[in-house]
């Protein structure tokens, strides 16, 4: 059975876990000021905290709603056989509810109500991604042991400040008042799925940190330790954020560390402080743990430079498709600040693998490459144009991937697409990054998917079987005689199931039943594949059948129309 892992954003798990693990994410709403952000795409908590500091009311969360739970579970279904999906704890949102009403209209959907937040709900989301690679259990056995080990979960947090508490009504003023004046930090609890005051600490805030997870630690044998998570908000101080790292590191808690900064002052001063942060963790500290970066457009190439000595990785987003929308919609950004950085890292990248090459001891600059990412939907770029800008970049600045964030408005102007009007490109979004993965691990190339002539991708078919329906006079492929690539081209058939056809075609010769056993996804390969010269028993093949299953297949999944939601009147 092919399962999928999803979960709500509230899991807070980093994209190289969520890509790592192959995690399909449904965000929360942010409501800001009565606009509806999308949580992770268009407000981050930095902005968050930087909008209440500055004088603007408190911000709130709208749970995902049963349409867009519904809509989302059945995208997920035309790729897979069920789902497994993570909440945050039921008692502190709607979300699990609406997931619920919208699992039993999909069905082969099993929501898991966490009973926790935060990356307590992560630590779940990874122990399930784990299990569905065992693939020993089905997803229903899966959700069962889920809600099994979330009763082993152990959640809590240090609360830094309480003005934040004390403007969404959760403080008094005497309270705010009195801890400000003692120098409290209380540490919140999660109990029976809800939040709850523990122990109030007492002094500087990294040392009352360090008390808590030491005093959480003690004499505590039944730990796992194979994964322990760092979640943090507010901003440390490099000094602060150093200290709290290696402390985890030395106890053997962490293996890696993702760092990130909105701008603080300027580009040089933020990587000042990113470098700061990282030198004091690689040469005062010995970490030699993994390290993600987001390298800061603007900054000087030197600091760059100094950042990337320090890192494993580094990425740096384009935004937007093209310098004509960059410069329309974000004057303040200029594409040269954005493909200068990536043309340093890659030359960089470059030239300390040809030192390492003369030199074992040289040292390395970012071996784990660079990303970056782009929204869709903003601006007119066909998805022609998107696709060929991401195979430049992956070729000119050896990427190691795109990623594409669906555009949802937020706000008028005359230079935005309405919002009254608008639809989010949710559907685009999943098909470009569909697309993306055909040029990365099936050896595709953008005009092989699209041209000037025919520059969108098709919303009722996945690019993969477009493309065959194109070209038929490929098909079908014999799968006890085809090599790699040409196993990769047929649909239903990825690159494990490729590998697995040609490990087990050397000891037999395969059938279609072999095939459903080694994860082929037949109701789509079994169009365009013969097993020693014979197609699936009684099956009927014509173009005009074959495209009409395929799209069938395809659409529970396919949106109705779209209304963005608002809770609060026109």
């Amino acid at each position: 059975m092919n399962i999928r892992i999803s979960a709500d954003s509230t899991c807070d798990l980093s994209p190289e876990l969520i890509e790592k693990y192959d995690i399909r994410i449904t965000p929360l709403y942010i409501v800001r000021d009565g606009q509806s952000l999308v949580d992770g795409k268009d407000i981050t908590p930095d902005e968050i905290y930087a909008h209440v500091n500055s004088g603007g009311g408190m911000c709130s969360t709208a749970a995902v709603s049963v349409y867009d739970y519904t809509q989302f579970f059945r995208r997920q279904l035309e790729e897979c056989d069920a789902v497994v999906h993570f909440h945050i704890s039921g008692d502190m949102s709607a979300c699990y509810q609406n997931a619920c009403i919208a699992a039993q209209e999909v069905g082969n959907v099993y929501p898991v109500d966490s009973r926790s937040l935060s990356t307590g709900i992560g630590q779940l989301v990874l122990e399930a991604a784990q299990l569905t690679r065992e693939g020993k259990l089905t997803a229903q056995e899966i959700a069962h042991e889920m809600e099994r080990r979330r009763e082993l979960l152990d959640v809590s947090f240090l609360v830094e400040r309480l003005d934040f508490l004390h403007k969404g009504g959760r403080c008094s003023g005497v309270a705010l008042l009195g801890a400000n004046m003692l120098n409290l930090r209380p540490c919140i609890q999660v109990k029976d799925g809800q939040m709850m005051v523990g122990k109030k600490y007492r002094g500087p805030y990294v040392s009352c940190l360090l008390q808590y997870i030491r005093e959480r630690l003690k004499g505590r044998d039944d730990i796992d330790t194979r994964r322990i998570f760092i979640t943090e908000s507010g901003g440390f101080t490099p000094e602060e954020l150093a200290d709290l790292t290696i402390d985890f590191y030395r106890r053997n808690y962490i293996e890696g560390l993702f760092l990130s900064s909105a701008v603080v002052r300027s580009p040089d001063y933020t990587t000042e402080l990113m470098i700061r942060t990282l030198t004091l963790l690689r040469e005062d500290y010995g970490f030699s743990g993994y390290i993600h970066a987001k390298a800061i457009p603007g900054a000087d190439p030197l600091l760059t430079a100094r950042l990337g000595r320090l890192a494993d990785r580094l990425s740096v987003n384009i935004e937007l498709p093209s310098s004509k929308s960059l410069a329309l919609l974000a004057p303040d950004k200029k594409t040269d600040a954005i493909f200068q950085p990536m043309a340093q890292i890659k030359q960089e990248i470059l030239q300390s693998k040809a030192e390492r090459q003369k030199f074992r001891h040289a040292p390395a600059f970012a071996p784990a490459g660079q990303s970056t990412q782009m929204i869709v939907g903003a601006s007119d770029e066909t998805d022609y144009h998107i696709l060929k800008l991401s195979e430049g970049m992956y070729r000119k600045y050896g990427l190691k991937r795109v990623f594409f964030s669906a555009y949802v408005p937020v706000t008028h102007s005359p230079l935005l697409p309405s919002p009254l009007s608008f639809r989010p490109p949710l559907l685009r979004e999943h098909r470009l990054y569909q697309s993306d993965w055909l040029l990365r691990f099936y050896h595709f190339q953008a005009d092989e998917l699209l041209s000037p002539d025919h520059p969108t991708l098709n919303p009722q078919l996945d690019p993969k079987c477009s493309w065959a329906m194109s070209h038929l006079e490929y098909f079908p492929v014999e799968v006890n005689t085809a090599d790699y690539h040409t196993l990769l081209r047929v649909p239903g058939i990825g690159v494990v199931s490729a590998r697995r056809i040609l490990s087990a075609r050397r000891w037999r010769s395969l059938d279609h039943t072999a095939l459903g056993k080694l994860g082929v996804v037949l109701k789509r390969a079994q169009y365009f594949i013969t097993c020693s010269g014979k197609m699936t028993p009684a099956l009927r093949v014509t173009p005009a059948g074959v495209l009409r299953a395929l799209t069938l297949l395809e659409a529970p999944a396919l949106p109705a129309p779209y209304e963005q939601l608002s809770l609060f009147p026109a």
